[in-house]
């Protein structure tokens, strides 16, 4: 005769709901901290990405330049705007025409401008404007025979509000001076690959004669120290001129530079060190020349940020996140 099976007792089944609750308890915070450093994982790769779409540009420009808004819609030529001649503009060096240049060439789309690991809502995924309906990137806007070269909708506006948009994450090296003159082109690896080309965007530095001061908080009130696992300190993934990119951990994200023959320098990737220092790294001629140039605009010594702005000779202007409460 079969013996009827024994049903499991009320008592029973809450220990075995009990013990499923705690080994979810445990799993989550794994589970969540893994999914966290698969988004830094894409970050990086993203970042990545965006530079190899830099040097594989970089095989059709003049010199192997990188990617230069101010040598596409150069100058007027002998009073005339003619596409490829005349003189670099530098006002168009800033950040929203770098990557609005980039996206009319189709190097590559605006979704892989926009980091996995994200938490500013600032930064949205350029849509287009009213003006084609908001039907993405506009690539009509890029015809050179009538003087136009990217979408102008495109905007860089971290420090934005009221409805103002960043649509890139990325933070890039200040495309002007010794910086722009010696590394801006494919291969250039002598400093062995140290300085920092493109990566995640800094904290708000509040004073330039002391990049560590954190006047109001302004370190531990950044959304950036949100973009990775650390949020007590800043943390982002940077691509250097080599093309190998690696995790930078702050808040200084310390690296090397070298300007000319002169020994390896200790730097601060997100800030402009000011005019001489000491080895001669600023430029000697031409706009801006000499120490103590403004920003530290001219010198060859890493910076990255986000730049809205049009550039001047002498000086770029980087715009921040806007604090948490």
């Amino acid at each position: 005769m079969k013996k009827t099976p024994r049903a499991f007792t009320l008592v029973e089944l809450l220990v075995v709901i009990a013990i499923i609750a705690v080994l979810v308890g445990l799993l989550l915070p794994a589970l969540a901290k893994a999914q966290q450093q698969a988004k830094t994982v894409k970050d990086l790769t993203q970042v990545q990405n965006i530079y190899k779409a830099w040097l594989t540009a970089a095989n059709e420009l003049e010199r192997n330049r990188l990617p230069t808004p101010g040598y596409a819609n150069r100058l007027a030529f002998n009073g005339v705007q003619v596409p490829g001649q005349g003189n670099e503009d530098v006002t168009r060096n800033n950040t929203k025409n770098l990557y609005s240049m980039c996206l009319a060439r189709n190097m590559f789309n605006t979704e892989i401008l926009i980091g996995p690991t994200e938490v500013n809502t600032v930064v949205q995924e350029y849509k287009g404007t009213a003006a084609n309906n908001f039907a993405g990137y506009d690539f009509t806007r890029y015809n050179p025979s009538q003087d136009t070269y990217w979408d102008d909708g495109f905007s860089a506006q971290i420090a934005g509000s009221g409805g103002a948009q960043c649509n890139t994450s990325y933070a890039h090296l200040a495309i002007i001076g010794l910086r722009k003159n010696l590394v801006w082109f494919k291969a250039f690896a002598p400093d062995g690959g140290q300085r920092g080309m493109i990566g995640n965007r800094a904290w708000q530095i509040s004073s330039e004669s002391n990049p560590m001061a954190d006047t109001g908080g302004a370190f531990s009130r950044s959304p950036t120290l949100r973009l990775h696992q650390d949020e007590k300190n800043w943390e982002g993934n940077i691509v250097y001129t080599d093309g190998h990119g690696a995790m930078a951990e702050g808040p200084f994200g310390e690296v090397q530079y070298r300007c000319g023959n002169s020994e390896l320098k200790k730097d601060l990737l997100h800030f402009p060190e000011w005019g001489n220092d000491g080895v001669g790294c600023y430029s000697s001629s031409g706009p801006g020349a000499g120490p103590g140039t403004p920003n530290g605009a001219t010198c060859g010594d890493t910076w990255l940020g986000i730049f809205p702005n049009n550039v001047t000779a002498t000086a770029m202007i980087p715009a921040f996140d806007v604090l948490l409460p």
